[in-house]
């Protein structure tokens, strides 16, 4: 799905580089002399997400740069692969994510430096401005989640030896810059009702997002637990607009952005994919590919098939009745027809949980004509159920035990999940801090699954370890004699933030290695 990011398919480069904080993409001299040219240099900064060579939401950001214990890979290399946290700081998908950002951070550094000189400050170029800030933000977020501390560089740098030379900023350091963006950003940006798509960050948008960030802060490593009540101002900000609900059916959602139909109210901001790569744009998302029902057929939709799911995700649900389910974990696969390429719908036996695939995003709903391995589907990086899932674990986090408020909250969206049998959707009354929190884990697990959350909020719970190992357990006593359990005898410590990527380390004599590492 794709309404503004066709504008700058002809500027994309490849993300060879690392730290890249030369001129990568415009040059002031031809650029930032109108308001369109603002919003060319942004939808710039918007690609850099979902480019094809940054490895970041064009499929591997939520697949294996994301392995915990929502899903597990049957194809990787026993030797060496991050599939099964088996790898070093060479690692190529480490290096190009670790580039993809800083591409991002190059490309919003230039915009905000090279507006500020143009004279341009209409009330639009602000609102871009703060787009540019936000998207800043929200790189930094993800590497300080993932990397850990990071250097900051926060203006354009002219001269390409000084990017050998950035230390590092600390963990707080980088929050505190994120934070201070995300304000910024708040202040100008548009209101989703006025925007043309929810594939631009709106103020909502950066409220939710911002909501996500201090519940990162709370927990670990930080442990700044005041940031709970930031939390619930920022989640309550968006739910007080009332410019967002929950779609009534679950599956729709899914199926919506299958289908490129735009759907504000739910999903408050998504990351776009454009085509599907035949035309030779490199714009294109996997969602479905990578994670989706094994299938060989190109005309139902192809997918490797490559991740499944574990028999913790299947019981954590609220069981037959609950509509997500049978969603999230297909039902069925596809069997290829002896001789051909031609496939039928098996439905899978009660006894195979752990064979099973996840099915949320689902090629046969595609349109047009498909590719074998990209599509236009967007990624949805904030939905309003994950807003009132925050706003109830700050709650509980804040009053140590939740109040009536939290348990309405979590039972909006375990209602929804229900349809229109709803009958016992509400979590049991009088639970403890522990009780509730645990229910919030559940839910936010079966709720989000798949979506590039669940490594983050194990992180921040300090649960990615010790749950992996479970999970690693399992599939060695489900699967004696395949090598899948490796995923949890792999993990360690060091596995809480990547690696440096070799490159960058060798380079740049100012950096610290991650332990481990």
């Amino acid at each position: 799905m794709n309404k503004i990011y066709t504008l700058l398919s002809v500027l994309l480069i490849s993300s060879c580089q690392l730290l890249s904080l030369e001129p990568d993409f415009v040059t002031p001299e031809t650029t930032y002399k109108t308001e369109d040219d603002v919003l060319a240099a942004l939808t710039g900064t918007y690609n850099a997400l979902m480019g094809r060579y940054n490895r970041l939401y064009n499929g591997p950001y939520y697949t294996h740069m994301s392995v915990s214990d929502e899903f597990y890979f049957t194809s990787y290399q026993p030797a060496q692969d991050i599939r099964i946290y088996s790898f070093d700081a060479s690692d190529t998908e480490v290096q190009k994510m670790w580039a993809g950002l800083y591409q991002c951070i190059s490309r919003a550094n230039y915009l905000i430096h090279h507006v500020a000189k143009s004279g341009l400050d209409s009330e639009k170029v602000m609102a871009y401005v703060g787009e540019a800030k936000f998207l800043r933000a929200y790189s930094y977020f993800l590497l300080v989640t993932q990397f850990g501390s990071v250097p900051m560089p926060l203006e354009p740098t002219f001269s390409p030896d000084s990017r050998y030379f950035l230390p590092q900023s600390s963990i707080r350091e980088i929050y505190a810059q994120i934070e201070k963006d995300m304000k910024e950003a708040e202040a100008v940006v548009l209101d989703i009702t006025d925007l043309p798509t929810n594939e631009r960050i709106s103020v909502t948008g950066v409220q939710a997002i911002l909501a996500r960030v201090y519940m990162s802060m709370a927990g670990q490593p930080l442990m700044e637990t005041a940031r709970y009540k930031d939390a619930v101002e920022y989640c309550e900000k968006v739910i007080s607009s009332e410019k967002h609900d929950l779609n009534p059916d679950y599956k729709q959602i899914f199926i919506n952005q299958i289908k490129n139909i735009s759907e504000p109210k739910e999903c408050i901001w998504e990351i776009a994919a454009h085509g599907n790569n035949l035309s030779g744009e490199v714009q294109a998302g996997q969602l479905g590919i990578v994670n989706g029902i094994s299938c060989v057929s190109e005309e139902v939709g192809y997918s490797s098939g490559s991740i499944r799911t574990p028999i913790k995700l299947w019981n954590s649900f609220m069981g037959e009745n609950d509509t997500r389910r049978d969603w999230c974990i297909a039902s069925y696969y596809y069997k290829q027809k002896e001789g051909t390429l031609d496939v039928e719908k098996i439905d899978w036996p009660d006894t195979k949980i752990w064979e099973r695939y996840p099915g949320k995003w689902r090629r046969e709903y595609e349109e047009g004509v498909k590719a074998k391995s990209f599509n236009s589907t967007n990624f949805p990086v904030m939905r309003y159920s994950d807003v009132l899932l925050m706003k109830a674990e700050a709650m509980n986090a804040i009053r140590k035990g939740p109040n009536y408020e939290a348990y309405l909250l979590v039972n909006q969206v375990r209602k929804r999940a229900l349809g229109k049998d709803a009958a016992g959707y509400e979590l049991p009354g009088e639970l403890d801090y522990q009780q509730f929190l645990d229910a919030i884990k559940k839910e936010r697990m079966v709720e989000l699954c798949f979506e590039g959350i669940r490594k983050t909020d194990l992180l921040r719970w300090g649960d990615l370890i010790d749950n992996v190992r479970e999970m690693g357990k399992g599939l060695k006593e489900y699967f004696p004699n395949n090598s899948y359990y490796l995923v949890g005898e792999n993990i360690s410590e060091r596995n809480l933030f990547f690696p440096i990527p070799t490159a960058e380390y060798s380079m740049n004599k100012n950096i610290k290695q991650n332990n481990g590492w």
